[in-house]
């Protein structure tokens, strides 16, 4: 029964990519396959994560009605990895020697999540804080070594700060920094390089309307040296994103915008004296990142 289910759902797949113009069909069976997403079979699963990603591809703002369960579906399954991964240590190819039932989901998940982003992203608002914690959190698609699974995951991150407006977005991702910060720095990293993209395709409105909070967060980011936090092994890996995002922000800026911000940011490189009992090596952490900001901005403001 399974392998029939198999074929028949690759069957569809090709069919969806192959004939896009029969969005009529093909919108009967979105419900039906991305229903199937969460079967205890991964490799059931993960063919119905491809066929859903090629009829949401196909039908656009038509598959919309489905995206409640699709998305239940995708979070579920994302969740379910640890345990795939788990069953991959007993199943080995005979050909390779290598397990790669997990990767393989993994990266059905991502295709998935691909395509609703692409045709669908002014619909995400209810889904934005589950989508970010599986690619910005998770550690499958924040740590891994599988170079196909890492540029997918890069690509959908991407994608994301193209595709999804600045208005649905950005309060999410700046609500995840402390959920960031506790995992490690390359999910801290990742949220500034979204940030950053992010910045770079906001217009001046947006600008205006945020560009106050997005200073803050870097300049919280910027102390993390101070700060040292356990979870944080390598501070320059980080900083070099928060760097980069600050500035990306700040060529965007008008003079009477940039001032007083720059101004704040010299009171804080020195505030912790007056805020807390005197630490000169805490001093001198923020004025290291003070004056690497400065760097920074000198180098980019000429």
């Amino acid at each position: 029964m399974t392998i029939t289910m198999l074929k028949a759902v690759s069957a569809l797949e090709v069919l969806a990519n192959k004939f896009p113009s029969h969005d009529s069909v093909f919108s009967v069976c979105l419900g039906s396959v991305s229903r199937r997403i969460c079967s205890d079979n991964s490799s059931l699963s993960s063919r119905c994560l491809h066929a859903t990603g090629a009829l949401i591809n196909v039908l656009g703002p038509k598959a919309l009605p489905e995206l409640p369960g699709i998305m239940g579906c995708v979070v579920r399954k994302s969740r379910d990895v640890p345990s795939v991964a788990a069953e991959t240590k007993r199943i080995v190819d005979r050909t390779t020697g290598s397990s790669n039932l997990k990767d393989t989901l993994s990266i059905s998940i991502l295709l998935t999540l691909e395509a609703v982003v692409d045709k669908l992203g002014g619909f995400l608002n209810p889904y934005m804080a589950d989508i970010l914690g599986l690619i910005v959190l998770h550690p499958l698609y924040v740590s891994t070594t599988e170079p196909k699974l890492k540029l997918k995951a890069d690509v959908v991150r991407k994608l994301i700060t193209d595709r999804i407006p600045v208005r649905l977005l950005l309060p999410p991702v700046l609500g995840i920094y402390s959920d960031a910060a506790k995992s490690g720095e390359s999910s801290l990293s990742i949220v500034f390089e979204m940030l950053g993209n992010l910045v770079n395709s906001m217009d001046r409105s947006s600008i205006g309307a945020y560009y106050t909070k997005i200073f803050d967060l870097c300049l919280l980011a910027l102390d993390l040296r101070r700060q040292h936090p356990a979870s944080i092994k390598n501070i320059i890996i980080v900083e070099k994103n928060v760097l980069s995002a600050t500035v990306t922000l700040t060529m965007k800026l008008t003079e009477t915008m940039f001032r007083p911000l720059f101004i704040k940011s010299i009171e804080w490189s020195s505030s912790d004296v007056e805020d807390s009992e005197y630490t000169p090596g805490q001093t001198i952490n923020r004025l290291i990142s003070f004056y690497a900001l400065v760097k920074k901005l000198a180098e980019n403001h000429r």
